[in-house]
């Protein structure tokens, strides 16, 4: 009997374990695929830089990249979300799945591929909802 329910209690944590895994796939990282540091970019290696106050566009030399330095929370930056229409640059804060956000103020800048709509040193605005959680940056033509 023993054996029995040894048995039971290994099936039981595989089927926690593969339900779990399950789990961990369905909430990928929504946010867009980035690389992201702490601090500003070199603008000696920028072909062109735009400061919108909240958010600081770098065009880098590697003209399929954009670069977007925001500064806030070092826990829950404000990073990119999606692009719409090629024009406009949607950008979030991540908290990470945490419910609290550390006090401080950090730069954070996020790499990532230029929206098609973006040529470099293009004219931008920007503008935020009213708790200033999402910004968006649209190219001015």
């Amino acid at each position: 009997m023993r054996n029995g329910c040894q048995a039971r209690r290994y099936s039981v944590a595989i089927a926690i374990a593969t339900l779990s895994l399950a789990l961990a796939g369905c909430s990928a990282d929504p946010f867009m695929d980035r690389e992201q540091e702490r601090g500003f970019p070199s603008s000696e290696e920028a072909l062109a830089q735009v400061d919108l106050g909240r958010v600081l566009v770098t065009w880098p030399h590697d003209l399929d990249l954009i670069q977007l330095t925001t500064e806030g929370s070092s826990s829950c930056p404000l990073v990119p979300y999606r692009t719409l229409d090629d024009e406009v640059l949607e950008l979030r804060i991540d908290t990470g799945g945490s419910a609290a956000c550390s006090a401080d103020l950090s730069p954070v800048t996020s790499t990532v591929e230029r929206p098609s709509g973006w040529p470099t040193g293009v004219s931008l605005e920007m503008t935020s909802t009213d708790d200033d959680s999402t910004i968006f940056i649209t190219t001015q033509k």
